[in-house]
């Protein structure tokens, strides 16, 4: 037996249902009585052969679990592909890829590589010409931006038969050039026909009061007569109404002008017998080079599929279709190395029209040979047409649904007729009764709004409640177009989270739903700021998280070194996220004017001053972005152990790391395009309340369900492209009003128009069907909801009562009596940094620099911090900014800051030591190099044309070993080259500055 689900997750659903049912029928008490008896009844045998079968199967299943066979559709598939690996030509280590863009963009790069302008290829020409076209129309200048676009059609299952006819098609630039000649005759027929008007128009002397309507006659005459003859311009830009053609008519019925008027007449239904044609002409020369580099698209995917033996899942059931929709289900099976008598098909209204056509061989064969099959589904709940769901597969059957009148399908299609039956499935164990009654009464209501075409998928709408008693509805309905939306849903949301915990349900048993991920995401982030705990797929993005934009921040600083904006943008995060006292004033002392055109400018040095950061944190080489990112954070004292969003940002870079190596660049355009998919996997537990799109939430249940917008209409957003293939041309369109003008175009708009408004009636059907207790919803008006007034309608037959001033708040049922859907225990789990445990608390491993410094008196701590400052200064001011940076970033001891203050005020009192700080070019702890052995490292060298002074710092006792030390540089600085050698020691305790003796060091 062969079970197959739409999803993983309903399959795993599917698979742990099957097992518990069995183990209730076998190992059951009591209260499994009434169910054994019904299933025994319904099989016709006795309570007690189905309790043995019960355990006899459910022991098999336990001892040859791989042969459990319920999986998805895309797995079987892969499968079959692998059985026929030999005949695709494919190795058996073929690689599956999830991401289709990937593999397009792979393709793009390719084909981009392969144009070369010494050679002038055909591709060249085609590119190049593209390209052209898109900047004369101000189009996107990006070429692989645009490709990428355009190419998704090619992974569209719905368009394989398209692309297969347009990998055939051969673009000529004769056909080309002939289609630009039909267009200039267009275009100079449509300018003799206006100029032979425009004349006629000033013999007559005709004005607004020669037509009926006058002016709303006469002013679109001459405006029309003005227009450029160029006939697409002509027809976007002409005014041709209804209103308009009836008053020329009317003209010349009543007399009023019969010179003009007539021709004119004749001239507008010229322009409209004429649209067709010309939008069509101009669709095959401005989509000629488009179509062209998408056929050589199409073949460069199937060269990599070849060559780098990589299967996308888009194209699994093409595979599969080529391999066995003409072959007999033995062969099939003895390829698979396994056969299958009973086929149970779930979720079938999503099923696409490939995959039911692939299956189709094996249920015929089964059913030849008297097995028994089983297909479920609802078509109310067809929300997968994006994915290639065709839910009229399902109102066909139990014949196989044929558009095309494929004679070999409506031969099977005859058999399955005779074979089969249909049953509707009448009764809803979900929902409280009240939910149940609801639903019949609104979708009931709502099919007089539904398109004709998807009326037949509510033919079995009446629902029986099976479940609890009771259950409540409570919703609202608001006309008011200036209400600030988020914030009423947001109050609303939390009042009824709120109502639902304080009457006794847990968090985790209470669902929010919403149209699309940022909805989520806003219901998320919005729960979470109230202390909720938040489970959910679909929103908590990743990018949400401010620690994870200042990561992200991080590497594109990194990437484009000396950006000035890229460095603004990471120090106003890092002050806003990391320094949040006094944020935007130590923001604000990171700029500086420039002297030279007073102009402000960031500067880099000011940043890393009042930071805790080196400028060399930004030079820090990496094996991989994984382990950039750990040592950025390790530097900004970010522990990802503590935040979910770093973890999960650190998985992104892992996972790329892996795939496509250390390329930052790389990383940061795949986290931009991607960043609205990439959200936090947090696992259910009792206290969280789950979150997600209506989508994910097919085939759940939850006692409680909050939709806080079931406007699921698409308010005329829709910018997609469709492919067609008009009188034996394919092109691309985007269905507006405009290209309605051919009527294959209007057709297909009207279909397209019908089946988006039954995608929103069934994500509406789906998610009012979702809870087991409580409905809550709230639909506004707001600025953008054409479908308001339609429910606003509904409700006021159904539910007057609950009107006031216009406003709906409806409460239905009554709460019933909650009882808890225990899981197994679950908290959260929260991963600890090792970091925090030491099993040994009185060993710790200290680096050198700890040790020696640990291994100091105070003074010479002190000392050391004092030498640190004076090496990095070359003014009293660059001292004292030394000091408060050295303070920030942990480098000085916050103990000494006083004595410090004292010895720099000491040091830079001294006249002589002013005088040569300002003499010269300052080199801090520059080492010089005499020969091989000898290496020697000043505190500071300062070099001007006329000298070159040696400065070491002390704080201890004045010493002769001090003195040959300094006497050691000067001798090494003079054997260099250097001139006006001059040595010094600074003494802090009042001594000051001593000079050195000049004495050959080297060679005493």
């Amino acid at each position: 037996m062969m079970a197959m689900t739409f999803t993983n997750k309903a399959s795993i659903e599917m698979k742990s249902r099957i097992m518990s049912d069995l183990n209730r029928l076998a190992n059951g008490k009591d209260e499994a009585k009434s169910y054994l008896e019904e299933i025994a009844a319904f099989v016709g045998t006795t309570p007690e052969a189905t309790q043995k079968k019960a355990r006899l199967v459910l022991r098999k299943i336990l001892h040859q679990y791989e042969d459990f066979n319920v999986m998805t559709i895309d797995k079987f598939n892969l499968r079959l592909i692998r059985s026929f690996a030999r005949d695709l030509d494919l190795p058996d280590s073929f690689e599956i890829s999830l991401d289709d863009t990937l593999i397009l963009e792979k393709a793009i790069d390719e084909l981009l590589s392969n144009i070369d302008a010494k050679n002038q290829t055909k591709l060249y020409q085609l590119a190049l010409n593209f390209a052209k076209s898109n900047l004369e129309e101000e189009n996107d200048w990006n070429l692989k931006k645009i490709l990428l676009s355009k190419a998704k059609a090619l992974t569209n299952e719905g368009y394989f038969q398209i692309i297969k006819t347009l990998s055939k098609t051969d673009f000529k630039k004769e056909q080309l050039d002939l289609w630009k000649l039909q267009f200039k005759a267009e275009k100079d027929e449509l300018t003799i026909r206006l100029n032979s008007l425009n004349r006629l128009f000033l013999e007559t002397g005709i004005d607004a009061n020669s037509f009926a309507g006058k002016s709303t006659t006469f002013n679109p005459i001459v405006f029309n007569l003005q227009l450029n003859p160029e006939p697409i311009f002509f027809l976007k830009e002409s005014k041709r109404t209804e209103a308009n053609l009836k008053n020329i008519l009317k003209t010349i019925e009543e007399g009023k002008e019969t010179r003009f008027s007539p021709l004119y007449l004749e001239f507008l239904q010229f322009i409209t017998e004429k649209s067709s044609y010309w939008i069509e002409l101009d669709f095959k020369i401005q989509q000629f080079h488009l179509l062209a580099i998408l056929k050589e698209l199409a073949l460069s995917m199937d060269d990599i599929r070849n060559k780098e033996s990589i299967i996308r899942v888009s194209e699994f059931n093409k595979l599969v279709a080529e391999l066995v929709q003409n072959e007999d289900a033995p062969f099939i099976y003895e390829r698979l190395g396994s056969k299958f008598n009973h086929f149970f098909l779930d979720e079938f209204q999503d099923t696409s029209r490939l995959q039911w056509l692939n299956i189709v061989p094996l249920i015929h064969n089964s059913l030849g040979s008297n097995y028994f099959n089983f297909i479920v589904g609802d078509p109310k709940q067809s929300i997968y047409r994006f994915k290639n769901g065709v839910a009229e597969q399902f109102i066909a059957l139990p014949a196989i649904y044929n558009p095309e009148e494929e004679p070999s399908i409506a031969l099977r299609s005859l058999f399955f007729q005779k074979m089969g039956t249909v049953e509707g499935l009448e009764d809803n164990w979900r929902s409280a009764a009240e939910i149940v009654h609801f639903n019949n009464q609104f979708f009931e209501e709502l099919l007089q709004f539904m398109p004709e075409s998807g009326q037949e998928f509510y033919k079995h709408l009446k629902q029986n409640p099976k479940g609890k008693k009771g259950g409540s509805v409570e919703l609202i309905l608001n006309p008011r177009k200036d209400i600030d939306t988020t914030k009423f849903t947001n109050d609303q949301l939390l009042e009824w989270v709120e109502q639902c915990i304080a009457d006794g349900y847990k968090p985790y048993e209470i669902c929010v739903l919403g149209r699309k991920k940022r909805d989520c995401n806003q219901y998320a982030n919005f729960l979470k700021s109230k202390g909720y705990q938040i489970v959910s797929s679909d929103s908590l993005l990743v990018n949400s998280d401010q620690f994870v934009q200042l990561a992200i921040c991080y590497c594109k600083w990194k990437v484009n070194r000396f950006d000035f904006q890229r460095a603004m943008q990471f120090a106003y995060f890092y002050f806003e996220i990391l320094e949040k006292k006094d944020a935007f004033d130590t923001y604000g002392n990171c700029f500086q004017i420039n002297p030279s055109d007073s102009k402000v400018y960031f500067s880099e040095q000011l940043f890393f001053e009042s930071s805790r950061l080196n400028a060399d944190f930004l030079d820090a080489s990496f094996q991989n972005i994984y382990s950039l990112l750990v040592d950025f954070l390790m530097l900004v004292e970010l522990d990802p152990i503590e935040n979910t969003y770093l973890q999960q940002l650190l998985d992104l870079a892992y996972q790329f790391d892996m795939s496509n190596g250390p390329d930052l660049m790389e990383f940061i355009n795949y986290y931009e395009k991607n960043e609205g998919k990439f959200s936090v996997q947090l696992s259910e537990n009792e206290q969280a309340i789950q979150i997600m799109t209506a989508h994910k939430s097919k085939g759940l249940e939850f006692p409680v369900v909050i939709i806080p917008s079931f406007n699921f209409f698409n308010e005329g957003n829709n910018n997609d492209s469709y492919l067609m293939e008009i009188n034996e041309h394919i092109v691309e369109t985007k269905m507006s009003k405009f290209e309605t003008a051919i009527p294959a175009i209007q057709l297909e708009a009207t279909k397209e128009d019908a089946a988006q408004k039954m995608d929103a009636i069934n994500l509406l059907y789906v998610a009012f069907t979702r809870p087991q207790d409580r409905l809550y919803a709230i639909n506004l008006k707001g600025s953008r909801n054409s479908f308001y007034e339609k429910f606003n309608a509904i409700f006021k037959n159904l539910f007057p009562d609950s009107y006031e001033d216009d406003v709906l708040h409806l409460k239905l049922g009554t709460a019933p009596e909650i009882k808890h859907h225990y899981r197994k225990h679950s908290t959260n789990y929260s991963p600890q940094s090792i970091q925090n445990f030491l099993w040994f608390p009185e060993i710790s491993i200290q680096s050198t620099k700890e040790q020696e410094d640990d291994g100091l008196t105070t003074a010479q701590r002190v000392g050391k911090q004092f030498h640190f400052i004076m090496e990095k200064s070359h003014s009293s001011e660059t001292a004292f900014s030394a000091l408060k940076t050295g303070l920030l970033k942990g480098e000085i001891e916050q103990e000494f800051e006083g004595i410090l203050i004292k010895l720099l005020e000491e040091a830079f009192a001294n006249n002589l030591l002013l005088q040569l700080f300002e003499s010269g070019k300052h080199l801090n702890e520059r080492t010089l190099i005499f020969d091989s052995k000898t290496r020697l490292r000043p505190d500071k060298l300062i070099v001007s044309d006329q000298q070159t002074v040696v400065i070491d710092f002390k704080t201890g006792e004045k010493s002769t070993k001090h003195e040959k030390q300094v006497q050691g540089y000067m001798t090494v600085l003079r054997e260099i080259g250097m001139s006006g050698i001059k040595g010094y020691l600074y003494y802090t305790g009042g001594l000051g500055l001593v000079e050195v003796s000049s004495t050959d060091l080297l060679n005493s």
